[in-house]
């Protein structure tokens, strides 16, 4: 990240709004990242294959913006952790709140099931860790944009760290 790019900021990208922190959330980071991301990811394609039909450039595009390929870049690439401290554990360990603001903070979905009963959907504001870490790493591209006020340089950041990532684009052709 650039020097421009401070802890302050780094600590919202991390903060989910699900996290009912007094913190300041990375909702509207998350937007102008991922408006980053679609458009040079879509811009990077047809640049490579400019008669891509429109079903697979969609696939592909999917393929390099889907909140499992941002989980993997977060989690192994980036080494985003996850506070998986209990707020009460916190508390007894008088733990100043300021610990957890270089950690993804989160409310996951609840993972407990009972015999015979199926969740249909998530308590409002639940997430799973896959979405939380999209939603980190969308936030860190638009907070580099803000941070350097250079299309350019973001547009190199997403080049290095998700278009480089390789992607079989023929295996997504079916021809019958």
């Amino acid at each position: 990240l650039p020097t421009s790019f401070s802890l302050s900021t780094l600590a919202r990208c991390l903060t989910c709004r699900s996290a009912k922190t007094p913190y300041e959330d990375n909702y509207a980071l998350n937007i102008l990242g991922k408006n980053f991301l679609s458009y040079y990811t879509t811009e990077y394609l047809l640049g490579q294959y400019p008669r891509l039909p429109l079903p697979i450039l969609n696939a592909a595009v999917s393929s390099y913006v889907s909140s499992l390929s941002l989980l993997s870049v977060g989690k192994d690439s980036w080494g985003i952790d996850i506070d998986g401290t209990p707020s009460l554990q916190k508390i007894l360990n008088e733990e100043p709140k300021e610990y957890s603001l270089g950690k993804l903070r989160f409310v996951p979905v609840d993972p407990r099931s009972e015999r015979g009963v199926t969740k249909l959907t998530g308590a409002p504001g639940e997430l799973s860790t896959h979405n939380a870490y999209s939603l980190a790493v969308r936030s860190i591209i638009g907070a580099h944009y803000l941070s350097t006020k250079d299309e350019s340089t973001t547009k190199e950041f997403i080049y290095q760290h998700i278009l480089s990532r390789k992607l079989d684009i023929s295996t997504m052709f079916e021809f019958e």
